[in-house]
């Protein structure tokens, strides 16, 4: 937390030039970051407490916390930003009161009678070692959630390159609709976390692999849904993103929304088995394929965003996420599931009679 709040002070305002930001833009960026950075410990409290909440065996409890704290957040936004005219700062305090609360609910929940998780005087010793196993698996966790913010930056900056304003705008409406994609698959991967790990310790391999598979068939069956729906009423989906239908301006930018939709989102049930076989290598303790899956997700991606826009224009931009997707789909499937069928061949251990 504090190394995260030192560097968004240090060079958040850099962050914001390198996408573009200038003039009012730049400095309602500026007092958001600004807001985040003084209070980097509350949203990293309030991102981790539902997880070991939810590894507590209470994932009931740890939905409900999330959900209470994204109703806050909208309940603040609406009275900060639209009643008090705060602007992006207020829509900046809203998030962190909000995270404030599901991080009092939270440690309310590990001092009553349900939690199974108590606290002494081990949890607030430090192990080095310990630090470091943790570390090491959670930093592919990490760069998932940079992920997001990579692509965006990248692709917003490419776009004011070879597009327009309307195609600046087209990107954040297609962007939105991955980012739905993205966390429910990331939900789902989360969610498998928790069970194959303990199927890991019991040496139950077989459970991994149905856990794993059934994960990916959901993944899938979403992603393609997403995809149908999708081609089959995209004005609908994207007029739910614009107010003024009959503008001329409207008409550029859902054509240009359709035309990203096609290109972009073809392929973006990939991506949730990408994050999938990320989280399944990190369950399973092996944080090094974990991260190396991850920063491969973003890295694969840049020879793709370099020269398809130079020989495609604007389309290139667009098919640079997929097709790179598919790249990494043709390495990330074989290395996972040699990793199962090698697990098979483990004898498993029982207990005498």
């Amino acid at each position: 937390a504090l190394f995260s709040g030192v560097a968004l002070s240090l060079w958040g305002a850099d962050l914001l030039r390198v996408q573009g930001g200038k003039g009012v833009i730049f400095e309602l960026g500026l007092n958001y970051v600004t807001v985040f950075a003084n209070a980097t410990i509350v949203t990293i409290m309030a991102a981790a407490i539902p997880m070991l909440i939810r590894n507590d065996e209470s994932p009931n409890v740890a939905t409900a916390l999330m959900i209470l704290g994204a109703l806050l957040n909208i309940v603040l936004d609406y009275v900060f930003i639209g009643l008090w005219q705060w602007q992006l700062e207020g829509a900046a305090l809203a998030t962190i009161i909000a995270q404030s609360i599901v991080c009092i609910v939270g440690i309310v929940y590990f001092l009553s009678k349900y939690s199974r998780l108590k606290f002494d005087r081990s949890v607030i010793m430090i192990d080095p070692r310990m630090v470091t196993k943790i570390m090491s698996l959670g930093a592919s966790a990490l760069v998932m959630y940079v992920y997001t913010s990579f692509v965006f930056a990248l692709h917003n900056r490419l776009f004011m390159q070879y597009g327009t304003s309307v195609t600046v705008g087209a990107f954040a409406i297609v962007g939105y609709i991955m980012t739905v994609y993205y966390l429910i698959a990331e939900g789902i991967a989360e969610g498998m976390q928790p069970p194959v790990s303990y199927y890991f310790g019991a040496l139950q391999f077989e459970n991994i692999k149905k856990m794993l598979l059934m994960s990916i068939k959901v993944t899938v069956i979403t992603g393609v849904g997403f995809i149908v729906i999708l081609n089959v009423m995209p004005n609908l989906i994207i007029r739910l993103f614009t107010s003024d239908y009959f503008t001329s301006e409207s008409a550029a930018l859902i054509a240009a929304a359709k035309n990203g939709i096609h290109l972009h989102l073809f392929a973006m049930f990939l991506d949730g088995i990408i994050v999938l076989a990320s989280v399944y290598f990190m369950a399973i303790g092996q944080g090094a394929k974990a991260l190396a899956i991850s920063v491969g997700n973003m890295l694969i991606q840049l020879p793709f965003l370099y020269f398809l826009p130079q020989w495609l224009g604007v389309n290139g931009i667009w098919l640079a996420l997929p097709l790179s997707n598919i790249v990494l789909f043709v390495i990330v499937a074989p290395l996972v599931w040699h990793d199962i069928k090698q697990r098979e061949q483990v004898p498993v251990m029982t207990p005498c009679q």
